[in-house]
């Protein structure tokens, strides 16, 4: 999606306040977790959801719950900044700084080519491209590394041991 943008009486292009259709749950999930995050950060975050969702795995929904994106979004314990105000604010559309337009923006460009920008399922966001700690990576649970982008860290499932 572009800048959102209204004509004015001249017919010059000016910034407007976004509306709430134009926002969606995978976009205010990236933004409620780095407000000020890059089109390619966003999309490696909102990648992860797209991820989940494609794997089918039970284990990233609730219990009883289908495996599609509003529910792997939803679910108990997986994505920590769903449910904040920076998420509420951002689908309500009272957001429209740099970030908000980036995670719109990602958003859009994920929709459009139907694929993610990777293979991670989790991430980590550490500000200043801080590397995690031992005890962050641990609680993604049997995790490998996937990847950077920014201050983004991908994770994938470890695949499994294969027998001898």
């Amino acid at each position: 999606m572009a800048q959102v943008t209204s004509d004015d009486k001249k017919g010059d292009r000016i910034p407007r306040k976004a509306e709430p259709a134009d926002r969606t749950d995978r976009g205010a999930t990236s933004y409620a977790e780095k407000t000020n995050g890059t089109v390619a950060e966003h999309e490696a975050m909102q990648s992860t959801i797209m991820n989940r969702v494609s794997s089918g795995e039970r284990q990233f929904v609730d219990k009883g719950k289908p495996v599609n994106e509003y529910n792997v979004i939803h679910a108990t314990k997986q994505y920590q900044a769903v449910g904040t105000d920076r998420f509420q604010d951002y689908t309500g559309g009272k957001v429209n700084n740099s970030g908000a337009r980036n995670a719109a923006k990602a958003a859009e460009n994920l929709r459009r080519t139907g694929m993610p920008t990777n293979d991670a399922t989790s991430f980590i966001v550490n500000q200043g491209g801080k590397a995690p700690s031992e005890k962050q990576v641990h609680a993604l649970g049997n995790v490998i590394p996937a990847g950077q982008v920014g201050d983004v860290y991908l994770y994938k499932p470890k695949p499994p041991e294969k027998k001898r």
